[in-house]
């Protein structure tokens, strides 16, 4: 029988080294050496990239998930399907009958959010999400009813959800990175569907805002407390802003090494 040769190992590329790398950062100087031990231990891998970060579409921006408190819930909502068709969901195929016509205001030619505010199906502890599942476009309407056809799907429409006025997001100008401002982080709350994971490129809702001077093209950096709180933090990812209240962030997952999670906290870079 032939000996076996040895495969023939790759080489390990070395990763960039850049201020907005994923590592290890200690607020204690006494305790960087063994931080530094640590994380040669379990090993870290570069998140930044050389290309601009991708924040998605604006129909991708416009279906990401939004904070729900504070919504007032319209009087537009989705009947059901024009010609009767029992359905649990509704999609571009269908012409939906929508409760309000011109006493409403609704013209021909209008378009809306379709939209609802759900409980998270995956963290009962979260806030509601406002969800988006599509927009639609109204054909036909008198005065009490309307009839609108589907635009676009997020998922699918449903019976009961309501009407918002379509107002598609601007391009996000992304900001410069920077150092990030750990003292000013705020906390991941909910994915889309109030999900507990965060995957890369998907959107999250974070309790921070405009009142913390984040506005659209914000960056972020992901990290979260290690080392059984001794002052230290890991960093896991890089995020961008792409809607902001007063209080809440619709933030992008851009870069990311690991598991984003909620409970996770994002820090602006300035």
């Amino acid at each position: 029988m032939p000996p076996l040769r040895p495969t023939q190992s790759r080489k390990a590329r070395p990763l960039p080294r850049r201020p907005d790398s994923l590592h290890i950062r200690t607020l204690r100087p006494d305790l960087g050496p063994l931080l530094v031990l640590l994380a040669a231990a379990i090993g870290t891998a570069s998140v930044a990239s050389a290309q601009p970060p991708d924040v998605g579409r604006a129909s991708e921006i416009a279906c990401a998930p939004r904070f729900a408190a504070g919504t007032t819930l319209s009087t537009l909502a989705v009947l059901g399907s024009q010609d009767g068709t029992a359905k649990l969901y509704f999609g571009p195929s269908d012409t939906l009958l929508i409760s309000g016509g011109h006493a409403d205001g609704v013209e021909i030619g209008q378009e809306y959010f379709v939209r609802r505010v759900v409980s998270s199906r995956f963290n009962a502890s979260a806030a509601s999400v406002l969800h988006t599942a599509g927009w639609v476009r109204i054909v036909g309407a008198d005065r009490e009813v309307s009839i609108a056809e589907v635009v676009h799907v997020c998922d699918g429409l449903r019976q009961g959800d309501f009407l918002e006025p379509l107002v598609l997001p601007a391009d996000v100008d992304v900001h410069a990175g920077g150092e990030p401002d750990y003292d000013n982080a705020g906390k991941i709350l909910f994915g889309l569907d109030g999900r507990l994971l965060i995957a890369e490129h998907q959107y999250f809702v974070a309790g921070l805002g405009s009142a913390n001077d984040v506005a659209p093209g914000q960056r972020f950096t992901v990290f979260r407390h290690t080392f059984g709180g001794l002052n230290a933090v890991t960093e896991i990812g890089e995020a961008v802003a792409v809607a902001v209240d007063d209080e809440w962030t619709t933030a992008r997952l851009t870069h990311l090494s690991g598991v984003v999670e909620v409970g996770d906290l994002i820090a602006p870079q300035r």
